[in-house]
């Protein structure tokens, strides 16, 4: 049986040669991320994004390469998960905000392994497909744990969420994720500056922080050059004096805003580049002049017709089956 180390190995030299055209699902997903790349990061050059797409998909699969090892011993360093973190957690429960970044799995099992009652909150379609697959996995690994799954868009979560606090246990969110209201629905949402555009983020999170009187915890984690996984967590976020408002603010701006620094480090680990555009206003872009034109288009494929993606605008122009023909020569 391979060791972790050389399955590490194999995934860096196979997603070093992944084929980005084939299977067509894949072209999709370079052609939107190559987009968001575009607009929040703009002085990475266009040739550099696909050596970042390939390394995003190499990180994804070491992501289930830790979480295999989970129970029987990740064998790399660990560094962040600082013993005075894990106490405050401990004697005083909040809400640990997280994003989809470096091993983002990892922070559950973490959690659990070090006897912190927490809930995790899911999105639906996430709860539908994962609950199960964690359950087993902690069922095998940490029997003992009490697990604790919260349907972010189940019209009792927030109460259910309320509740956990109330009795001490903390709720680990992505906040990156589709935790919640439609982007539609701007009222619940805080428009942010990130990076080089904005996105929207839910209010719901740092609503729920200042109703209950608990803090923010912000942590993420990055895996480094030599494979280590760090973690970094942040000051918390309390009220203090601020109003609703300002402490709702306060918090999206900070968590993002902390999350952005450390992203220009390590930005092929996080996995919301390929969707990064559904969580922004794409009529409100800030975009430059001009955008050269190699790299602006992007092919892509829905609903069995083929489209070009204008990555400067987020337009689309549905391709003729002649022009089709051509493309591939």
């Amino acid at each position: 049986m391979e060791t972790y180390h050389q399955q590490y190995v194999k995934i860096c030299l196979e997603s070093a040669d992944l084929d980005i055209r084939s299977p067509e699902g894949r072209l999709n997903l370079f052609t939107f991320y190559s987009a968001n790349l575009a607009h929040f990061l703009p002085f990475i050059p266009k040739k550099e994004h696909e050596r970042l797409f390939r390394a995003t998909i190499k990180n994804q699969r070491l992501c289930l390469l830790d979480q295999a090892y989970f129970g029987e011993g990740l064998p790399v360093d660990i560094l962040g998960w600082d013993p005075a973190f894990k106490q405050t957690l401990k004697e005083h429960p909040g809400i640990i905000c997280t994003m989809h970044s470096g091993s983002y799995r990892l922070i559950n099992y973490l959690l659990a392994k070090e006897g912190i009652p927490f809930a995790l909150v899911i999105a639906d379609h996430v709860h539908e497909q994962q609950v199960p697959h964690f359950k087993d996995l902690f069922e095998k690994y940490l029997p003992e744990t009490r697990l604790r799954f919260i349907n972010a868009n189940d019209p009792m979560a927030a109460l259910t969420m309320f509740r956990l606090l109330k009795q001490g246990v903390n709720l680990l969110v992505y906040m990156d994720g589709d935790v919640g209201a439609p982007l539609k629905d701007k009222k619940k949402l805080f428009r942010v500056p990130f990076l080089g555009q904005h996105v929207y983020a839910r209010k719901g999170i740092p609503y729920l922080a200042y109703k209950a009187g608990t803090a923010v915890y912000p942590l993420f984690n990055f895996r480094q050059a030599d494979g280590a996984i760090h973690f970094f967590h942040a000051a918390p976020l309390h009220k203090k004096s601020r109003s609703l408002e300002e402490y709702i603010a306060h918090v999206i701006e900070r968590v993002y805003g902390q999350f952005g620094s450390l992203l220009l480090h390590f930005p092929e680990q996080w996995d919301n580049w390929f969707r990064l555009h559904q969580q922004m206003d794409t009529d409100r872009c800030y975009m430059q002049p001009m955008m050269e034109p190699t790299g602006r288009f992007g092919l892509f494929k829905g609903d069995g017709r083929y489209y070009l993606l204008d990555k400067h605008t987020y337009k689309t122009i549905l391709l003729t089956d002649d022009l089709v023909k051509q493309s591939r020569g």
